[in-house]
């Protein structure tokens, strides 16, 4: 495990010299550092959405996630060498429990360790650990594995501490991330497959029972955190029919090293990389020595990448398939894998081709994965290369003009919020953000333009027309206007948070 350690400091201790992006870690740290500053709020945590600055539209219930950046702030502040420590070594505590794991599950020191030296090198998982809101699923995984690790232990031993450790790990699952739920019909399909002594035995009974209680506490909690409902939308076919060839890209990126994003988005995808994944996925089904084991790996991967495929943000364009976001699902990969070479035998040959093809990989992942984390070295260098490599993301386009227009490079601002707008017409926020770049520029007819175009726009919903219309002549302190469109946002939703919100804006400006 040493050597793992090791091997996970060597390969990203560049981060240390990294700063913030300024994308999600403004919100999360900057913005929300009133709250991080005090270590009383550890238990105010459990009671707060994972965004406070945004006062609305909450979404992400994280407390666990919190709590490291509140823990992170009381020893390093803003500075963000401290962040990307923590990233470093939560992704290095992931890698142990990952090979401690996969032991558990195949008893052969040699396949946990290689297994576990792929994962800790992979740039799949660059992001994890270089992007620094991205230790979220390093933390997510460490619990996942560690739940699955003991649930083993106890179907193994029947001990009762090992379904109490299985618990805990589980509720620290649930409190770093939602999709930590998807592991529990996984956990039923390991019992059905590999050990239905588990079942007859009394020691199970209330394991189930469990579950179930601990679901229940978490969502109710999650209810009392988050304010408002979520601004997404769940319509799980449409979603799939939209976003499934993330699923075959993630494989084919796992085996090529090619086509690697920080913002993927289907439409700017490698097909050949996703048709690749497809191909290969379906190869080592087939071909698996263990067909129960391999369809349990599938299985788990495609289960860990579904959440973010089968729900939609009305405020984005397309859905973003993060690289971190497979952090806990390469977990199936590798299961699938050892399906494939469990108890199959090759000749002297084979065994030196297929050393020399795992020593050129890890030298192509190494390299590769270096090359992809330094995309994440600062704002600018990450905001430039999302644009690059997703031009039709329209929140990389936004993101980038708000840079450019904080640098007074008013006109590349311009031409990246005309980008984001074209490949995303449906978002208010583009428009009055285009608008404040005229103004600045006394181009007051253009602005006007602008806002005329959103007043009249189809495709922008009504109520976030006349809120972000709302908000913005608030701004420039053109009241007569903001009230009027605070007015018509009221009638269509006069109980909103948001609307609350602008009214109380509203009201400390006229007083």
């Amino acid at each position: 495990m040493l050597i793992l350690i090791a091997a996970t400091l060597s390969v990203y201790y560049t981060t240390l010299s990294f700063d913030f992006t300024n994308f999600d870690d403004t919100l999360l740290i900057h913005k929300n550092e009133k709250f991080l500053a005090e270590p009383g709020n550890i238990l105010n945590a459990f009671t707060t959405d994972v965004f406070p600055a945004k006062k609305e539209n909450d979404i992400f219930y994280r407390p666990l996630l919190t709590i490291s950046f509140l823990s992170d702030y009381q020893l390093w502040g803003l500075q963000p060498k401290g962040y990307h420590l923590t990233n470093i070594l939560l992704h290095a505590v992931a890698v142990v429990m990952f090979f401690l794991l996969i032991f558990q599950l195949v008893k052969q020191v040699a396949t946990a360790f290689l297994s576990s030296l792929i994962f800790a090198i992979h740039p799949l998982l660059a992001t994890a650990v270089a992007f620094i809101p991205g230790r979220n699923d390093s933390m997510l995984s460490i619990f996942i594995f560690g739940a699955f690790f003991f649930l083993i232990r106890f179907a193994e031993r029947k001990r009762t501490w090992d379904a109490i450790l299985h618990l805990i790990a589980l509720t620290l699952a649930l409190f770093s991330k939602e999709s930590a739920v998807v592991v529990i019909p996984l956990f039923v399909i390991y019992i059905y497959f590999f050990q239905k002594a588990l079942l007859k035995g009394k020691a199970f009974r209330a394991l189930p029972a469990a579950w179930v209680l601990l679901l229940a506490a978490f969502f109710s909690l999650r209810k009392i955190a988050l304010a408002s409902p979520p601004d997404i939308s769940f319509h799980p076919i449409k979603s799939f029919a939209d976003n499934w060839f993330s699923i075959p890209d993630i494989a084919g990126k796992f085996f090529t090293l090619q086509d690697l994003k920080l913002i993927p988005i289907v439409p700017d995808m490698a097909t050949w990389v996703g048709i690749a994944g497809l191909i290969i996925l379906a190869t080592l089904v087939a071909i698996s020595n263990n067909r129960k084991m391999a369809l349990f790996g599938l299985a788990w991967f495609v289960a860990f990448l579904l959440p973010p495929i089968l729900f939609t943000n009305p405020a984005i364009n397309y859905n973003y398939h993060y690289e971190h976001r497979t952090h806990t699902a390469l977990l199936g990969i590798f299961i699938l894998l050892i399906s494939v070479f469990e108890g199959r035998h090759f000749p002297r040959v084979a065994k030196y081709i297929l050393a020399s093809a795992l020593i050129a990989y890890f030298a192509l992942t190494i390299w590769t994965g270096r090359e992809h984390m330094a995309t994440v070295k600062n704002e600018k260098t990450y905001l430039r290369t999302v644009t690059q490599q997703s031009p039709h993301c329209s929140i990389g386009w936004a993101n980038y003009a708000s840079l450019m227009y904080r640098e007074n490079n008013f006109g590349e601002a311009e031409t990246a919020l005309k980008n984001a707008i074209e490949y995303n017409p449906e978002n208010p926020d583009l428009y009055t953000t285009l608008a404040k770049i005229y103004l600045r520029q006394n181009k007051v007819s253009l602005a006007e333009e602008t806002l005329n175009r959103l007043h009249n726009s189809p495709e922008v919903d009504s109520f976030a027309k006349f809120t972000n219309l709302s908000r913005f002549f608030i701004e420039i302190r053109d009241f007569g206007n903001a009230k009027t469109y605070l007015e018509k946002a009221r009638e269509l939703a006069p109980e909103s948070r948001r609307v609350k919100i602008l009214e109380q804006q509203l009201d400390q400006f006229l007083k």
